[in-house]
């Protein structure tokens, strides 16, 4: 589950892995077309007033970017207690349990 930024945020990933030659040309088009795959599979979460405006709130409260912000108010509308936010910011990982959701960390570094 996850907001329908998470497309254009993946997508900018693999374009700036591909830019600073992480990932060939070759890997790039694989892993676009194994995201779109995944995709489908993606229950998305429609980014609305609602959590625009608890996503502007967090951003101030806990001092995340944009996208980060949105990410971590649409998870906070969901009402799941499985629910853990899987992310590789630092920042993030720090807001989302003062939010009250879990988290895991993914960078490989924590």
């Amino acid at each position: 589950m996850s907001t329908r930024l998470l497309y254009v945020a993946t997508a900018a990933a693999l374009a700036q892995a591909r830019r600073m030659r992480r990932l060939t040309e070759s890997q790039h088009a694989t892993a676009l077309r194994a995201f779109d795959q995944v995709w489908d599979a993606i229950d998305v979460i429609e980014v609305d007033d609602r959590i625009v405006r608890l996503a502007a709130d967090m951003s101030f409260r806990f001092g995340l970017r944009g996208y980060d912000a949105v990410h971590c108010a649409s998870a906070a509308t969901v009402s799941d207690d499985e629910l853990v936010v899987a992310t590789g910011d630092r920042t993030l990982l720090d807001a989302c349990p003062a939010a009250g959701l879990a988290t895991i960390d993914v960078s490989g570094t924590g």
